[in-house]
């Protein structure tokens, strides 16, 4: 427990915030730093949720998976990968289209 005593005449003759003679931000700071861990003792921070972008980050690689390429299709990657146009959205119609 953390507990910090003020005398009424603190109180009378305090120029800043009065909060400030209860909770320290330099005091609470301190406290939090004792208690506080790294995550990486949890878990294993990366960018990206693949297999790939977590491998890449323990190669020394970069965990970029080209993201525009595999989310935003023509109709020829959509064809070449057997997607139904069923399952197609046009994002965007190219002038001309």
């Amino acid at each position: 427990m953390y507990v910090k005593v003020c005398r009424q005449d603190d109180l009378a003759n305090y120029g800043g915030k009065v909060i400030s003679l209860v909770f320290s931000a330099e005091d609470l700071l301190g406290r939090l730093a004792q208690s506080a861990v790294r995550l990486s003792q949890y878990f294993e921070p990366s960018r990206g949720n693949t297999v790939w972008s977590v491998w890449a980050l323990r190669n020394g690689k970069r965990p970029n998976v080209g993201g525009n390429e595999f989310f935003y299709l023509t109709e020829e990657g959509a064809r070449r990968y057997r997607i139904p146009k069923s399952s197609c959205t046009r994002f965007c119609r190219l002038p001309g289209t």
